[in-house]
């Protein structure tokens, strides 16, 4: 064959056979990055999937926040994620219903024959945005919204939402949150560390164990009760109840339907008063008796609402007061406490929380929301809603020794500068604690009261350490020129600032924005103040 001439670019024929292997290896390129092409595809139009989510450990203890530390973890959330996803872990409590309809609801007295079952009341959740695939793990420190866990059984369930908005099926663990081993040493109990939850507050009505039909017969089973049962009154309108309960374990003292009680007295050990009409005369919880509590009441027209231990030299041991309506006006106090005293070890000597708390007005006897005299141990105030009074909020003065640990937790105060009840009376300080007293933890309270400008105050030496964070107030105020032995204090915000309150973490703001002050509604939603609104909360029966 002769020399292709040059310049002569035509390209030389490919025999058929490599003809044929170059088409079938181009056939299996395409095919393979077809292939991969549908998987990729398929992998973006998959919704997210979570699998082997646990808890590490299931079972732990919650201890303190201190106020040079963050929380701490206690145990860690973890799961495997299949594609990146924003992770939402939902945290309930559980606790006992009836079954109705083929749903597990709020137990009432109407579904008392009802099947019991488990329900689970939503407390918290936990969000993580845009986590990537694999193995993850989030650090959980039994806090959810600044506010803490109470011991018993919880579950969560974990769902996984990808950019456009395709959820993962609901994984769902259970874990069991254990009562701290706590001692009486002096060491204030922690913020939010039990009681109420983040949620709503509301009252579990617990089926009656015997309805009696007058206080006669009701004082009687209440003597004789054993652990766990609930001795119930009927209906009607009554004079005052006295109760004296020794059992090893709660007894719940309540009406099968709607009664009025012109008062009550209370004695001896693990005794519950709740939902009753109480109007006319106050309720005493008498010196000596530990572990009572009052709860979800309505109170009105005695001369106290509440009276615990009146006396000057014998406790009352672990006294709760909790979701309580307390209507003024008073003779004198909606809450007096006198001595109290944490017995068990339990972070809490004398616990008021959850209680509404209106209509109390300086009459000239020091007519205030809540006194505490004398001397007591591990006080912790929280959760209340004090509005439309003329009152010292949380009073705490005239203690013979120091006071050993005072919390103020998650507190709503509002408008105290209702009409005096007689002439010439001055401004009430909404919030008034004098020393001595050796720790206080002040965190998360909306004390928002422009009206009287009434103060925040701290008063008086004797201070030990104090805790001031996330706070909402309108005045503090302090005159002492040096109250505090300790003193810290980190993102708080107030309209003015006065006196000899330091200026350590506090911002001045002209007025914070509130989500919805018409309705008593103050959360901020910044991390400071409170974190509920009083629409969604219970009070009284």
């Amino acid at each position: 064959m002769p020399d292709r001439p040059e310049g002569d670019h035509s390209r030389r024929r490919l025999s058929p056979r490599l003809r044929a292997s170059l088409i079938l290896v181009a056939l299996i390129l395409v095919a393979a990055s077809a292939a991969t092409a549908g998987a990729v595809s398929g992998a973006r139009k998959s919704s997210p999937a979570v699998s082997d989510f646990a808890f590490s450990p299931e079972a732990f203890a919650v201890g303190p926040v201190l106020a040079s530390t963050r929380a701490q973890r206690v145990t860690t959330i973890r799961y495997h994620l299949s594609k990146r996803a924003t992770v939402i872990v939902t945290i309930g409590r559980k606790t006992s219903g009836r079954r109705t309809r083929g749903r597990c609801v709020r137990a009432t007295a109407k579904l008392a024959r009802k099947s019991a079952c488990a329900r689970y009341v939503t407390r918290g959740k936990l969000v993580r945005s845009r986590q990537s695939a694999g193995d993850r793990a989030i650090a959980f420190s039994g806090r959810l919204g600044g506010q803490t866990l109470t011991p018993g059984e919880y579950r969560a369930t974990i769902v996984a939402t990808d950019s456009r908005h395709r959820r993962s099926k609901a994984r769902r663990t259970t874990f069991t949150i254990r009562k701290s081993q706590s001692s009486n040493n002096g060491t204030p109990p922690p913020a939010s560390s039990g009681g109420l939850p983040t949620g709503p507050q509301r009252r579990l009505i617990k089926p009656c164990t015997v309805t009696l039909p007058d206080l006669g017969a009701l004082s009687a089973a209440v003597a004789a009760a054993v652990p766990g049962s609930v001795v119930c009154l009927a209906p009607g309108t009554y004079g005052k109840l006295s109760l004296n309960a020794h059992p090893a374990g709660d007894v719940t003292v309540q009406p099968n339907g709607i009664a009025t009680i012109a008062g009550a007295s209370l004695t001896g050990s693990h005794l519950t008063l709740e939902g009753f009409n109480v109007s006319g005369d106050e309720v005493t919880v008498q010196p000596g008796s530990d572990h009572i509590t009052v709860q979800f009441n309505y109170i009105t027209g005695g001369y106290f609402g509440v009276d615990a231990g009146p006396t000057t030299t014998t406790t009352v041991n672990d006294v709760t007061i909790r979701g309580n309506k307390l209507v003024g006006p008073f003779g004198e106090d909606a809450i007096r406490l006198n001595r109290y005293h944490d017995s068990d070890g339990d972070g809490y000597g004398a616990l008021i929380e959850g209680n509404e708390i209106t209509g109390v007005r300086e009459n000239g006897n020091h007519s205030d929301c809540l006194q505490a005299v004398w001397v007591g141990d591990h006080l912790v105030y929280r959760l209340n809603y004090l509005h439309d009074n003329r009152c010292q909020g949380f009073f705490v003065k005239d203690q013979q020794s120091a006071v050993d640990g005072v919390v103020a937790d998650n507190n709503l105060m509002l408008r105290n500068a209702a009409p005096c009840a007689q002439s010439g009376c001055g401004q009430p300080s909404i919030f008034q604690l004098f020393g001595p007293i050796t720790s206080l933890v002040m965190t998360h309270n909306t004390i928002w009261t422009p009206e009287g400008e009434s103060p925040t105050t701290l008063r008086e030496s004797g201070w030990g350490s104090v805790q001031v964070t996330g706070n909402v107030v309108y005045r503090f105020w302090a005159d002492s020129s040096g109250p505090f032995g300790s003193y810290s204090a980190s993102n708080n915000v107030a309209a003015k600032r006065e006196g000899s309150w330091p200026s350590t973490g506090i911002s001045i703001v002209g007025s914070p924005h509130f989500q919805n002050p018409a309705a008593d509604d103050y959360r901020t939603n910044d991390g400071r103040g409170v974190t509920w609104a009083p629409a969604d909360q219970h009070y009284g029966p």
